[in-house]
């Protein structure tokens, strides 16, 4: 086949947009070789026109996402604009036209992931999104593509770089929350406002992604319980590490019994389980499938390289797609929505931290609690003495259902010992 050009549109250009058009740029020959179309970026849509961008022309600045959309030559549009508005209009639109479609947008694929597959089924075009998830890993292609043939019975992974970087500072410095977030935006790992990242909210996005790729199914936001790493204290990473484990933030999805459990949260992982040593910024995904087995994915989840890296890898599948006169395999969109089990209806082991009075009958009484709200104790160990008498006292539990254990801890806030209900954490992975 003659060689031809295929025009691009690239929404935005920061700090991933940049890096995706930098390397096209410097890759053009070598893809243009593997795929025998070439990659020309044709317009690129920018907020302010009036800002010297060093390396790009003038000329291919668009100030309104119209100039793309309305282009009959750009067969292929690269969304890196981020948020859901007006990136849902921008992808809506672009699939609509019969334009295909790269994105690295894990919030906007997260809410309304099942209506874009949908159009870009009914248009015959390509949406691509490898890059949504774990930056440079190519984990969406392996769930879609490699195990698409298997069953998937769990996915765990470390899929926020931010909150890993605090937690290894955390860890590995005896940092408090506080100072450790502080370190993270010191060096480019946190915005300046890190809800997203340290709420648990953008690790939720992305193991929704994940998880309705791997159980077929869309999932909804409200299903995936979330929590962050806020009220994380040293004090509970030194206990952990003391017991055989390390703390992490946990993505995790699992089908039980024809229910998916999903969940975000801090979380006990032994030291030899293969994410303990995943550490700073980088990320991790172990897939358990029925037939595979075990699979580990590992690299850097974040920033301008690997994530552009990520995007560039769609571009170039999209191209070949062009080139022979198909359009990828899709991620179906489901037929019926899967059933996912309530947080207080899981089990599991848990980790419990009580300040309580240094007393006699303190931990009969705790005991009792826990008996009575059907919750065996595994181990028990009692820590230094605080002012006004008050020492730590953590408990690891056997497996007990979660609305058992709320019950116990509102329970302690009863008992006139307990000072404070120090910290709940779950125990996975042993």
């Amino acid at each position: 086949m003659a060689q031809r050009d295929v025009a691009i549109g690239l929404l935005g250009l920061g700090t991933v947009g940049m890096g995706v058009y930098r390397l096209l740029q410097e890759r053009q020959e070598r893809i243009t070789a593997a795929v025998g179309v070439r990659p020309v970026v044709k317009k690129i849509l920018v907020r302010d026109r009036s800002r010297a961008r060093l390396g790009i022309d003038d000329g291919l600045l668009a100030n309104s996402f119209e100039e793309i959309a309305n282009d009959r030559d750009i067969q292929l549009v690269v969304e890196v604009v981020g948020g859901r508005d007006p990136a849902f209009r921008y992808a809506k639109e672009t699939l609509s036209g019969g334009k295909h479609l790269v994105m690295a947008n894990k919030e906007l694929l997260a809410t309304r992931g099942e209506e874009l597959l949908r159009i870009a089924r009914r248009r015959n075009v390509d949406l691509l999104f490898e890059a949504a998830v774990a930056g440079g890993i190519p984990i969406i292609r392996a769930m879609h593509e490699s195990l698409s043939g298997d069953k998937v019975q769990r996915i765990q992974g470390i899929i926020n770089g931010t909150t890993n970087y605090i937690i290894t500072r955390m860890t590995d410095e005896g940092q408090a929350y506080a100072r450790a977030l502080k370190d993270a935006q010191l060096h480019g790992y946190a915005e300046a406002d890190p809800t997203n990242d340290v709420d648990g909210i953008d690790a939720a996005y992305k193991l929704a992604i994940l998880a309705g790729i791997a159980y077929r199914t869309n999932v909804r936001m409200k299903d995936v319980h979330h929590e962050g790493i806020r009220n994380l204290h040293p004090e509970d990473i030194e206990y952990s590490r003391e017991l055989g484990y390390v703390v992490k933030l946990l993505a995790e999805a699992s089908d039980r019994d024809g229910a998916l459990e999903l969940s975000v949260a801090p979380s006990l992982i032994p030291l030899k389980h293969p994410l303990a040593a995943v550490k700073d910024a980088f990320n991790a995904v172990l897939v358990r499938a029925e037939w595979a087995g075990e699979l580990m994915f590992y690299g850097a989840g974040a920033g301008q390289r690997p994530t552009a890296s990520a995007v560039v890898a769609d571009i170039v599948k999209v191209l070949h797609h062009i080139q022979t006169g198909s359009v990828g395999t899709l991620p179906t969109p489901p037929s019926e929505q899967r059933a996912v089990r309530r947080l207080d209806e899981r089990e599991a082991r848990f980790y419990l931290r009580l300040r309580v009075a240094d007393e006699p009958g303190v931990l009969a009484a705790v005991a009792l609690i826990l008996a009575r709200e059907n919750i065996s104790v595994q181990c028990v160990i009692q820590k230094g003495r605080h002012a006004d008498d008050v020492v730590d006292v953590v408990f690891l539990t056997h497996e007990a259902l979660e609305r058992n254990m709320r019950r116990a801890l509102q329970k302690f806030r009863l008992l006139p010992a307990v000072r404070e209900v120090a910290a709940m954490l779950r125990v996975r992975g042993d």
